[in-house]
């Protein structure tokens, strides 16, 4: 923008722009990097937010550095970035939103952060790299979808004091062999089959 404060496109045929945001704007407008062609982008510490769409269907994108600035993630901020292995995300960030990381179809490992407390609609659907998880302490509530479609994730470790599973939150996950959960849990238990079952159905 004039003021240099807003970033609102990029020119990805000129070959002059590395993936290095330049130090000084504050704000990223909507769909800037949507589709783009660059295997990494670093954002500088002067952004404190990002529009909708950012970096979403950018196929080619393998990692991402995240300003420090930033407190709140957009929805579907990583959607469909199909070659993303790595993200470095701020530790002041205490929630995913929904679809952050849908069809991440190469990250192997999520960058958890403290506080998280719900693992939204979709947030790691189609992570089909992924074959372990272990969800930290501080989630209560698992929703739907949240982790449909993992088709590779053979090992499930959830939080002892889980509150939450919805309907069809590991949906398609056909390759999960191994769920662990704390026996004291109020709410769930593993039956001897290996099943993942409600007590409230008990």
């Amino acid at each position: 923008s004039q003021d240099m404060l807003n970033v609102i496109g990029v020119d990805d045929t000129s070959g002059e722009f590395t993936g290095k945001i330049p130090y000084g704007p504050k704000y990223v407008e909507d769909d800037v990097f949507s589709e783009c062609p660059y295997e990494q982008l670093i954002f500088p510490d002067s952004v404190e937010k990002l529009g909708n769409h950012v970096l979403e269907n950018s196929l080619a994108l393998e990692y991402v550095k995240l300003p420090l600035s930033l407190t709140e993630l957009p929805e579907y901020l990583f959607s469909g970035c199909r070659a993303l292995s790595s993200v470095s995300i701020p530790l002041v960030v205490t929630d995913f939103p929904e679809g952050l990381f849908q069809n991440c179809e190469s990250l192997k490992e999520i960058p958890f952060r403290t506080g998280l407390t719900v693992l939204r609609k979709n947030v790691f659907r189609g992570c089909f790299s992924l074959k372990s998880l272990v969800i930290p302490e501080s989630v209560k509530k698992i929703e739907s979808f949240a982790c449909a479609d993992c088709v590779s994730l053979e090992s499930l470790i959830l939080p002892s004091k889980i509150e939450c599973i919805e309907e069809n939150a590991f949906e398609n996950c056909n390759s999960l062999r191994s769920i662990r959960i704390d026996s004291e849990n109020p709410d769930f238990f593993i039956s001897e089959e290996g099943n993942l079952c409600s007590k409230k159905d008990n």
